[in-house]
């Protein structure tokens, strides 16, 4: 595919930031559980892409870009100095400042989404890719750089892990 075969232009940032800047926004915060943290990798992901725009040709192959790249900085972000110096808030402060701020991603977050961002990230990535934003199996394969049997692999042991949290979890009372 080409850009002038499909009417696509790499640099009309615009569409791009309207159509996939929810997406990243999404999977960013999937990733490190931190609005503020999403936002900061979405604007580096966004400056990275207008210098390397001119080599993106088609749509399919910006959102698989895109969708790396971004997957890469939450990677680079969670491994910085802060991250390693730095102690998460414990569940439950966590819960109590949050409910102050009905924007945030955790207000309202639903137990299925919770546990799924308590799996590791193997998992957790094949899972949000697969379900939340509707990529295919070989989609998933390409944008992650893994053989699309690794995908499905990933995807099975994700949703037995899932499957075997929300029970414990529904048992322990926990969900209701």
């Amino acid at each position: 595919m080409d850009c002038a075969d499909q009417g696509f232009d790499p640099r009309d940032y615009d569409y791009l930031v309207s159509t996939y800047g929810p997406m990243l926004y999404r999977l960013a915060q999937s990733r490190l559980r931190h609005p503020q943290d999403a936002e900061d990798v979405c604007q580096q992901v966004w400056l990275v892409y207008v210098r390397h725009a001119a080599k993106l040709k088609s749509e399919e192959h910006v959102k698989a870009w895109l969708i790396r790249v971004t997957l890469h900085r939450c990677y680079s972000a969670g491994s910085s100095a802060y991250a390693r110096h730095h102690a998460e808030l414990s569940e439950e402060l966590q819960q109590r400042l949050t409910a102050a701020q009905p924007e945030s991603f955790y207000s309202g977050e639903s137990e299925l989404r919770r546990q799924l961002n308590q799996l590791p990230a193997r998992y957790r990535d094949c899972l949000y890719l697969y379900y939340y934003e509707e990529l295919s199996v070989a989609e998933i394969a390409r944008v992650l750089r893994r053989k699309e049997g690794t995908v499905k692999s990933c995807l099975h042991r994700g949703r037995k892990r899932l499957q075997q949290a929300l029970t414990q979890s529904a048992i322990d009372g926990e969900a209701y």
